[in-house]
């Protein structure tokens, strides 16, 4: 097969216990791909750095204060020493280049001799954007679960468990809705999409498609992720509370579990606030005409919180475009 010319990252997104950890360990078990924990420090720096053209050393030192601030920073184990050598070597040059070359540094430490980088942070569908700005070549692959599945799992972790029925089938819908606004954006070449449900019960065939998407070989290690994870700890021993399963073999049953996790009550009002997208992504509803019947209850709740959305959205772009502006080219 030929090999992306690029080399190009891969930036995994999707709504919360969608599956996109286990699908960044699936990636990160391929022999030529490696993706770290979540870090988000690109977005979270983009901010500040975004625009800035790193000039000599005098221009690395508040941005790696500001890098090992970062409470993930810790799980990637990249001493301040080494980071500042590598990023020296990359002078001049501008944050994207930072980006790469922090990530090329992990590589080198934990998966030595893999040529793909790629990142899955909660949240990113909101920066994908900047991101396909910053990376023109990056490919996206956006994993979506049922959404009902994804409220009976929001169930079970700690500090999601307070999120209401209603809350978060309106997150789930907002952020399909992005993600597709995304694809649409960036074509069928830099954009694809998978269901969780199928990644789990037909794997191979799956993600062979994805292999195809990214320009890879299809590697059978790729469904090793739980021992490679166990033996290589690709997920911090923190974050196993609530992602203990990235341990395990994938588990064909976890489908359609979510019927004997919502109440009946819970299923209908999911289905009346998101059915119509849960039907576009082929999920069978159990409610009849559901959308119809959610629309005078739930419609002007729907409508509420798709307009905050909206407006923090292009808030945080224009927030970002003044910086940028501020900043000017060689801020630092």
């Amino acid at each position: 097969m030929t090999r992306s010319p690029y080399d190009a990252p891969i930036f995994v997104v999707g709504n919360r216990r969608s599956g996109t950890t286990m699908l960044r360990l699936m990636l990160a078990s391929h022999p030529r791909i490696g993706i770290p924990p979540e870090a988000g420090f690109a977005v979270v720096l983009g901010w500040k750095y975004g625009r800035v053209w790193f000039r000599d050393v005098a221009n690395l030192e508040p941005f790696l204060d500001d890098y090992f601030a970062l409470d993930n920073a810790k799980d990637w184990e990249l001493s301040r020493g080494d980071l500042h050598k590598a990023l020296e070597l990359a002078l001049p040059c501008s944050f994207p280049t930072i980006v790469e070359r922090i990530y090329r540094a992990y590589l080198a430490r934990k998966f030595p001799g893999k040529p793909r980088w790629g990142d899955k942070t909660t949240g990113l569908q909101e920066h994908a954007a900047e991101l396909a700005a910053y990376f023109p070549h990056a490919q996206f692959v956006h994993i979506v679960r049922d959404g009902r599945a994804v409220a009976a799992s929001y169930k079970g972790v700690h500090h999601l468990a307070a999120s209401g029925i209603e809350s978060v089938a309106r997150e789930w819908r907002a952020t399909l809705a992005t993600l597709e606004d995304l694809g649409r954006s960036l074509g069928h070449h830099r954009y694809h999409v998978l269901r969780y449900e199928d990644l789990v019960q037909y794997p191979g065939p799956t993600l062979e498609a994805l292999c195809a998407f990214l320009g890879e070989d299809y590697a059978p290690t790729m469904l090793e992720f739980g021992a490679h994870n166990r033996n290589a700890t690709l997920e911090p021993a923190r974050h196993l509370g609530w992602k203990g399963k990235t341990l395990e073999a994938i588990d064909p049953s976890e489908v359609g579990r979510w019927r004997d996790e919502l109440a009946p009550r819970e299923v209908r009002t999911f289905e009346r606030i998101a059915g119509d997208a849960l039907s576009a992504f082929g999920y069978a509803l159990e409610t009849r005409d559901p959308w119809r019947l959610g629309q005078v209850r739930f419609l002007p709740g729907t409508l509420r919180y798709e307009f905050a959305h909206f407006a923090r959205r292009h808030a945080r772009m224009l927030r970002y475009r003044v910086r940028r502006g501020a900043d000017g080219p060689g801020a630092p």
